[in-house]
């Protein structure tokens, strides 16, 4: 079925390749300045109703002529039916080394046309920066400017003018990371002055499959002033250590853990304890569930190395260390207990999205990607997208040996070295791509003893990354990588090395998921070279640990040498479980998610709203501060004496109170309510009365609402970050955590709202605006 599905969509964009062509003829006759004037041609039949369905074989015509012109590269025909692709919406497969940054550039002029945002997403700053400068010329000749969202000076910080101007461009290169926090900046912004981006439209994600899938598990988020130093974190690892599995804790299948009943009953004998789940042990039970989750489910040298006394993340598709990058609520610290090092300061969760969130805001998505076609029916479940395999320019002349399988993982290691060691000599190139860093070090030590001079590119040292993939397919090259040689590099061929059989690649144990390892396979036999691939596997591989059978690692102990066939569908049959977990993480993460994206969505448009319009009118702020009477005279009953009602006057009002309430003043709820809204008009105008100019005014009430808004939310995002790794501990007694998640979180959203309209009202209410000397306004928070 998926094939027919391909087949037709395939048949759909020959047929407008064909008219494509037909076009080109007339586009090559035409001068430079007639062919740059189709760009205002173009946006003038726009404007007058034309789509860019409507004008697409025109304008990939045109690009395509002046990408010939320009950069000496003509796209080739399937080159062109992946940009039709492309436009319509799709993440389009294709092989490593078929062009997609050349691809890229058709659909991204024909909707730049629109003066809408137009955005390519990619891995990393290198490539942003990279192909946002090698393209920018095509576009600057066809009159569209380019913007690089990247910092190429590590110590430059861009201000928001700066963003405002690169999202102002008619064709933006960004990193995923980058335009997410963007995202989540602009929305912590106080006014017009830090807003720069425009209204999302078209989106091209380059490896769409390791952004959308690879790290749809990751959230985004903006961290701001430290909570204070818990010493829960050391007490918590230290209980971890007594539990055992499945006696006191459960690892399930979507690769979370919890307490059993017999882990929680250990924990409050531990701690002495009558409820481990109690609402006041909210706190001690996250801290558990936090070191919990560190020694079971991260693994270092996988999710994180240790560099002096820090804690470095890792991102698990390249193997890069994410520089100033933490895990959020308190995961981080976790990882810094169980690994002895000095515990940093847990920060406050200001602002979060995951990627699926984050994308679903594009009205107009599409993909690239060299292996898609595995995940086809997650990419159209989440985010609604078709994987379209587009055919190689010339038939792949790679060479795909079978698997070696090896018991245990010296065997294998051995059997590597050995092969590496015969095709160096031939002076063929060799890549070996090892599943993890700590591979790629113990097969660095053992050619160095063998004496075979090689590079080794892992998180350790990226910074001379593009420096080792130029000579990886020279001759006698030996290159050892993690998986970040895979995505967004080009290895080109020395010369004379096509004869010699191309780029050889190795890979160095069962990766976490096919998509990686049909990814390290591309690396050879681009644009129809020679090469060869080949993946040495064995029973201590670590999905295979995680994933396999636990009598697996019994035989790799007692056995070596060459395994039996059966043992290769033993550690196939755990890369797929490995790879059905995953799905089923994303899949939680998404529904987790639900309730922050609906919350997030909401307050988002109210900041927005608020920076736009600036509301000063009286009956809107009275009828909010009617609700936070009520609010309080409901917490009251009928108990208000005068006092109380005093009290909230100098908490929430005004500090000066003239007269003390009379007893008939607040005898009942209505009286009460009646005297208090009449504290708070009076104040209203005086408030009004002391402020000089509109302009003034606007700010003022806006400024008040926004502070209270983001405190407000901030607090709940927090919240939120909080109690999603506690409520895994529910799950030991068969309650649904995602209904118990979402009702919580929606409880917490509406005493949310309660508190933004009370603390919005008591800012402006107390809330002081001073004057200097030459008239300039300050505002002071009360």
């Amino acid at each position: 079925m998926k094939n027919l599905t391909n087949d037709l969509y395939l048949t759909e964009y020959r047929k407008i390749l064909a008219r494509i062509n037909k076009k080109g003829p007339a586009m090559h006759a035409l001068s430079d300045e007639e062919l740059q004037a189709k760009t205002p041609y173009f946006r003038d039949l726009l404007a007058h109703g034309k789509t860019t369905d409507d004008i697409l074989i025109e304008a990939y015509a045109v690009i395509r002529e002046a990408a010939g012109r320009v950069l000496g590269m003509f796209p080739f025909d399937v080159q062109v039916i992946g940009a039709i692709a492309l436009h319509k919406g799709k993440i389009a497969e294709m092989r490593t080394g078929e062009g997609k940054t050349l691809v890229a550039t058709m659909p991204l002029y024909l909707n730049a046309l629109t003066g809408k945002s137009t955005i390519l997403v990619t891995m990393n700053e290198y490539l942003a920066a990279r192909d946002g400068h090698q393209m920018s010329a095509l576009f600057s000749f066809m009159g569209l400017t380019t913007g690089i969202d990247v910092q190429e000076d590590p110590r430059e910080k861009l201000t928001p003018a700066m963003k405002r101007k690169i999202y102002a461009s008619d064709i933006v290169y960004a990193t995923h990371g980058v335009l997410g926090f963007d995202y989540l900046l602009q929305n912590l912004g106080a006014s017009k002055k830090d807003q720069y981006l425009r209204d999302y439209y078209y989106v091209i994600i380059d490896e769409a499959d390791s952004v959308l899938l690879d790290s749809a598990q990751t959230p985004l988020v903006i961290s701001g002033k430290p909570k204070v130093s818990s010493n829960l974190y050391g007490m918590a690892d230290d209980f971890i250590q007594i539990l055992k599995k499945d006696r006191d804790y459960v690892v399930d299948e979507e690769k979370d853990c919890y307490l059993t009943g017999a882990g929680a009953k250990r924990a409050e004998r531990y701690f002495r304890l009558d409820n481990l789940y109690a609402q006041q042990n909210f706190e001690l039970l996250r801290h558990i569930i936090l070191a919990l989750h560190a020694h079971t489910l991260f693994e270092r040298e996988r999710q994180y190395v240790v560099e002096g006394d820090k804690i470095e993340l890792l991102d698990f598709q390249t193997g890069r260390i994410m520089d100033s990058t933490k895990l959020s609520a308190g995961m981080h610290q976790a990882l810094e207990a169980k690994e002895h090092v000095p515990i940093t300061q847990e920060s406050r969760a200001m602002a979060s999205i995951t990627y699926q969130s984050f994308f679903h805001l594009f009205p107009r998505i599409a993909g690239m990607s060299g292996t898609a076609h595995v995940d086809a029916r997650e990419f159209q479940e989440i985010y609604g997208l078709d994987v379209v395999t587009i055919p190689t320019n010339h038939p792949i002349a790679r060479v795909d040996e079978k698997d070696l399988v090896y018991y245990n993982e010296e065997s294998m290691l051995a059997a590597v070295l050995r092969e590496v060691k015969d095709t160096h000599k031939t002076g063929q190139p060799v890549l070996v791509i090892a599943s993890s860093i700590l591979r790629t070090e113990r097969f660095s030590e053992q050619l160095l003893r063998a004496g075979i001079p090689h590079n080794v590119l892992n998180a350790y040292n990226t910074a001379k990354e593009a420096e080792i993939i130029r000579e990886a397919g020279q001759r006698n090259a030996v290159t050892i990588a993690t998986a970040i040689a895979g995505r967004g590099t080009d290895i080109r061929l020395g010369p004379g090395i096509n004869e010699l059989g191309g780029l050889s690649v190795i890979g160095l144990g069962r990766m976490d998921n096919r998509r990686q390892e049909q990814q390290a396979r591309g690396r050879a036999g681009r644009q129809g070279n020679n090469g060869s691939s080949r993946f040495y596997v064995c029973l201590e591989d670590e999905i295979v640990r995680r994933y396999g059978a636990e009598r697996l690692q019994d035989i790799a102990a007692h056995h070596t040498g060459i395994a039996p066939a059966k043992v290769r569908r033993q550690i196939n049959g755990a890369q797929l479980t490995g790879e059905a977990t995953a799905r089923t993480a994303r899949r939680s993460t998404m529904e987790f998610g639900e309730s922050m994206k609906a919350q997030r969505d909401l307050v988002y448009r109210m900041r927005n709203r608020l920076i736009q319009e600036g509301r000063t009118d009286k009956d809107y702020y009275m009828s909010i501060e009617e609700e936070v009477i009520d609010a309080f005279l409901k917490d009251c009953g009928r108990s208000l004496d005068p006092a109380m009602a005093a009290r909230f006057i100098m908490d929430n009002i005004t500090y000066s109170l003239r007269d003390f309430p009379e007893e008939s003043e607040t005898a009942t709820t209505e009286r009460a309510k009646r005297y208090l809204l009449n504290c708070a008009s009076r104040r209203f105008d005086e408030k009004k009365s002391q402020i000089r100019t509109k302009r003034q005014l606007v700010n003022f009430f806006r400024l008040m609402t926004l502070k209270a808004l983001d405190n407000a939310w901030i607090e709940q995002v927090d919240y939120l970050q909080q109690l999603r790794q506690a409520i895994t501990g529910r799950a030991y007694a068969q309650r649904n955590i995602m209904f118990e998640y979402h009702r919580e979180a929606y409880a917490s959203f509406r005493k949310m709202t309660l508190d933004v309209k009370r603390h919005m009202m008591r800012n402006i209410f107390l809330g002081e605006i001073r004057y200097d000397e030459e008239g300039k306004a300050s505002v002071l928070l009360p």
